[in-house]
Order: structure tokens, then sequence, then C-alpha cells
């Protein structure tokens, strides 16, 4: 037994070639159709924001619909009780900074919320 043939692996070298990364090339047809494509994704785009514009429009006039009546609900009782007994000058309304001031706390709870 020899010593070459105990270090031979069965590899040799070659010559180093230049890798060449492809040329993408686009024809005048692809452009087009790429910016169709483009056009169809941003009417897509727009359609899409507007529903969602339309959404949020509706469920906050629905939001601040539902305000107004809880805040209706707390004043016109207290006008329409006002408005009784039209012929008598004077109202006779004792404890009425405790009643008026619960009244403000839940009309601002509304109003402010």
């Amino acid at each position: 037994m020899t010593v070459e043939n105990d270090f031979d692996f069965g590899f040799s070298f070659e010559a180093e070639e230049p890798v060449t990364k492809p040329v993408a090339t686009t024809s005048a047809a692809n452009n087009d159709q790429l910016l169709a494509l483009q056009a169809k994704i941003d009417s897509l785009l727009d359609a899409q924001e507007q529903t969602l514009q339309s959404a949020l429009v509706t469920a906050m006039e629905e939001k601040h619909k539902a305000k107004l009546k809880d805040l209706e609900s707390l004043i016109l009782p207290l006008l329409y009780n006002l408005m009784k007994n039209p012929e008598k000058p004077i109202i006779n309304w004792p404890n009425r900074e405790t009643i008026i001031k619960k009244q403000i706390e839940k009309i601002t709870a509304i109003t402010r919320s």
C-alpha cells in the first residue's frame, strides 16, 4: 500500500466560472398587466376604506342617538313638571339643591362619556 492512495478522496478541482444573476426582463405587455392589476388593487382598497368609514359613521350616529335619548329622559321630566299648574305663580321646591346636583351628575355622566 502506497501513501498516495490513502489520501485520494475522489474529487478534483475545476476552473471557477462566474455566477451570473438572471436578468429580469419584462415586456410592455407584462408592464400593462401589472399596472392594470395595481389599479384593481387600488380600487378594491378604496372601496374597503369607504365601507369601513361608512360603518364607523353609522356606529357613531347610533351611539350619539342613544346618548341624546338618555339625556332627553333626564331633562324632559323636569320641564314637564315645571309646566304643571301654570296658573300658580310660585313653585314649592324643597331640597332642590340636592335633587338638582344629582340630576347634573347624571347629565354630565352622559355628555362626558
